[in-house]
């Protein structure tokens, strides 16, 4: 064959020019389509063997797709698992990768820490740093009884030796012999490492994942098969049996992996639907994948195959999994409630074999990220963006709380459908606050959650391209008496939006609304807002799981009938005063109507619910959907923006050119029963709307 000799001469190049064998290494022979490949393949043998690779693959080539050889050396012997070179990429990743790859470690192991010691098969309590790998895998249905350690069998499993002799899942006996190839002595495996039934222990552990797969050395991931029995194909020569590699004449052709490939990979595997596995893969920093068609290697850098024929072809992949999950402070995010939104909308896709464990299995990537700056599953910094939450799906239930789990009406957690956090800048203008702490319900001291008073989320554009312009919304708002505290006197009289910037950078510094809102609620003294929260409430608070309080203004506000409600084809729903005002529109697609209509299905006729004011928001007057959020509370949008006597508007792109922005107060709709609240939907109106209602100050406890 021609192209035989062409290999041959690219290879001996290669054994004379060693130090160019990068460049050797990309070259690549473009064969024309699969279609154009498929039509020779009668005549031609080396484009039968593409055909038949191409086919081997179902699903995943198409016809218009280029076929590509690419040029490098390997012996047949090389489809199996090169453990040197997967061993290399490690050290290499270890040595020059600097420290995006090589985070420093958690100061401490979790209470409890246990890792298995391959070398001695047996189950050894840590207390001292050492190199470890974890493994992420998918549990399964447990219809077949598997080990795990229980306070039964627990001081079995410490002794020297005992694994050896046990019925160990196939998973975790190949992850032992991927330690063993790469000489690291020891594995974590949730199942075996923690006790499974001792609860308090149990918790400890499930919180500190972001410790544990932070601190591993690498972590191995299964990506086939359904549960623990399936094994880590490549590792025993019996498990690889969909490797695709064809030999012609003197010519091996093995299949390449550009990154769609890999990605639809991952993506059709059981492991990356799970829950659980989604904080394991982005809290690691290194992942060694293992499936039939290849071991596939991730890191903060990039990712490759490892101990395979040809990786330096590999068409480059950049990784699946953002592992930048750190301290808010220190990750160069842009906007940090985008951040969240992102991952809690790819989170609440996956799937759980328990609904308890919706906010247990993501508690790793809270902590490594918030501290203990977050309440069930809402992270204290950014608060009031995501309080706002709404479910994706039009139909969707309550998630029915299970083995003590609770699950509050104003959190994410309780509905079981694909979560949507807003994303959008926000104001708070509530005052938000606990009593107790969200997984064993354990008492605490009154804490602010919001106004948050800890360091700023993130000091970087996203907080200082609005800070300006909220803080100035903050004085109009303060103004129209959305707070109790006293207006400082000269702000009483400003000319212009520049005046009233210079007068709040002057009074409270470049970072103006930070400290606005603290002293617009009151005495900047009485920064734990004790006097809005009184005992009675804090009570009521500790005696209900699940339970936040929040002190705001309200308005009692009438809804249309369940009937009309879910009839109804607007995409918004007024609401209205005892007078027949309309002040505000409900968000039909935040209203969970199954439990609504259990609630209110008997209800013939009005339905009065309290409505609380959350945060203010920038909403564009002019929108080429015309506004239909708030379509119908007034005639003129142009009415409900604020200018100053220059006739500048107030907002993001103050001039009269620019399109100007109608101020909105986000809502909340709360059904009240025996002083709890319960969250029945999101509520918007315009801050001019809102200012002009009999609105009162109280305290209301949700759950």
């Amino acid at each position: 064959m021609r192209l035989k000799h062409i290999l041959e001469c690219v290879l001996l190049g290669e054994q004379l020019h060693p130090q160019e064998q990068n460049k050797f290494g990309k070259i690549h022979l473009c064969f024309g389509t699969l279609q154009e490949v498929r039509q020779r393949s009668n005549t031609c043998v080396l484009c039968q063997g593409l055909v038949q690779l191409a086919d081997s693959c179902p699903g995943d080539s198409e016809e218009n797709s280029e076929v590509i050889l690419g040029v490098g050396p390997v012996t047949y012997s090389e489809v199996l698992i090169d453990w040197v070179d997967v061993a290399s990429s490690l050290h290499a990743c270890e040595t020059q990768h600097g420290d995006k790859c090589n985070r420093a470690l958690r100061p401490q192991h979790p209470p409890g820490f246990r890792l298995i010691d391959v070398t001695e098969g047996c189950v050894v309590s840590v207390s001292q740093f050492c190199k470890y790998a974890a493994l992420s895998y998918v549990w399964g249905a447990n219809e077949k009884p598997c080990l795990e350690a229980t306070t039964h069998n627990i001081r079995d499993l410490e002794k020297r030796g005992s694994l050896h002799k046990m019925s160990i899942p196939a998973t975790i006996r190949d992850a032992m012999m991927v330690c063993t190839k790469m000489a690291i002595r020891y594995l974590w495996v949730d199942r075996l490492c923690i006790v499974q039934d001792q609860g308090h222990e149990k918790n400890i552990q499930i919180n500190a994942m972001g410790t544990i797969y932070n601190n591993s050395y690498i972590t191995l991931v299964g990506l086939e098969g359904s549960d623990v029995s399936y094994g880590l194909p490549g590792v025993f020569k019996e498990e690889r049996s969909c490797r695709r590699v064809l030999r012609i004449q003197d010519i091996v052709l093995t299949e390449l992996y550009p990154h769609h490939r890999y990605k639809r990979l991952v993506e059709r595997s059981a492991w990356d639907t799970r829950g659980w596995t989604y904080q394991e893969a982005l809290l690691s920093k290194r992942l060694l994948l293992f499936s039939h068609s290849g071991l596939f290697y991730e890191c903060f850098t990039g990712c490759d195959l490892s101990g395979e024929p040809f990786p330096q072809l590999i068409v480059p992949r950049w990784p699946l999994f953002n592992k930048d999950i750190g301290p808010a402070e220190s990750r160069n995010e842009w906007d940090p409630s985008k951040f969240f939104s992102n991952l809690i909308h790819r989170y609440t896709k996956r799937v759980f074999s328990y609904e308890s464990d919706i906010l247990r299995a993501i508690s790793g990537i809270l902590n490594s990220t918030y501290g203990h700056d977050h309440y069930f599953g809402h992270p204290f910094p950014i608060f009031d963006n995501v309080i706002l939450w709404k479910a994706e799906a039009a139909v969707h239930q309550e998630r029915i709380p299970a083995s003590g789990a609770v699950f509050p009406s104003w959190s994410w957690a309780s509905v079981n459908s694909p979560i949507i956090t807003n994303s959008t800048p926000v104001q708070g203008i509530a005052v938000w606050a606990t009593a107790s702490s969200d997984y064993d319900f354990r008492l605490q001291p009154l804490k602010v959650v919001s106004p948050w008073l800890g360091p700023l989320y993130n000091k970087r554009k996203y907080s200082t391209l609005f800070e300006s312009h909220f803080s100035q919304l903050l004085i109009m708002a303060w103004k129209g008496g959305c707070f109790s505290g006293k207006l400082p006197d000269e702000l009483n009289y400003v000319a212009s939006w520049d005046q009233l910037k210079l007068l709040i950078k002057k009074r409270w510094g470049d970072n103006g609304r930070h400290h606005i809102i603290q002293d617009a609620h009151g005495p900047r003294e009485t920064i734990e807002y004790n006097d809005k929260f009184s005992s009675e409430h804090v009570s009521k608070a500790r005696s209900s799981p699940g339970a936040i309080m929040v002190y705001t203004q309200s308005l009692r506000l009438r809804l249309m009938s369940s009937r009309e409600l879910c009839s109804s084809s607007d995409k918004h729903i007024k609401l209205y005063t005892k007078a027949g005002q309309a002040v505000a529109c409900l968000d039909k697609k935040s209203v969970n109507k199954d439990w609504f209509l259990s609630r209110y299905g008997d209800k013939k006729g009005s339905i009065y619910l309290d409505v609380l004011a959350l945060s203010l928001e920038f909403s564009p007057s002019i929108r080429p959907d015309g506004d239909l959020e708030l379509s119908g509370l007034t005639r003129s949008l142009n009415k409900m923006s604020y200018r100053d006597p220059h006739g500048h508007y107030l907002g993001p792109g103050i001039g009269f050119y620019e399109p100007h922005y109608a101020p909105i107060v986000n809502l909340i709709v709360v059904d009240s029963h025996d002083g709890l609240n319960k969250r029945v939907a999101l509520a918007k109106t315009y801050l001019k709307i809102w200012v002009e209602a009999n609105r009162k100050f109280g305290t209301f406890v949700l759950v």
